[in-house]
């Protein structure tokens, strides 16, 4: 993921000096933590359909699904 590789705080957050205002820049840096939450769980969703998909062809590279694990027993 791209967001991953860079340091520091979020890119579209001007680095401005010392702010007078500590809750509205939370406020800002928690608005962009969603839309960035966001992003990436649309792209996990589209990863997961593109396997879905995969699978009802029945090509490789299709995960068969995980085998529940059993709590109890040997």
């Amino acid at each position: 993921m791209a967001a991953a590789r860079r340091p520091g705080p979020a890119p579209r957050l001007p680095l401005a000096a010392p702010r007078a205002h500590a809750a509205r820049d939370g406020a800002i840096r928690h608005r962009v933590a969603c839309v960035r939450d966001r992003r990436a769980r649309g792209r996990r969703a589209a990863r997961v359909r593109r396997r879905r998909m995969r699978r009802s062809r029945g090509l490789p590279g299709a995960r068969p699904p995980p085998l529940r694990l059993r709590s109890h027993g040997p």
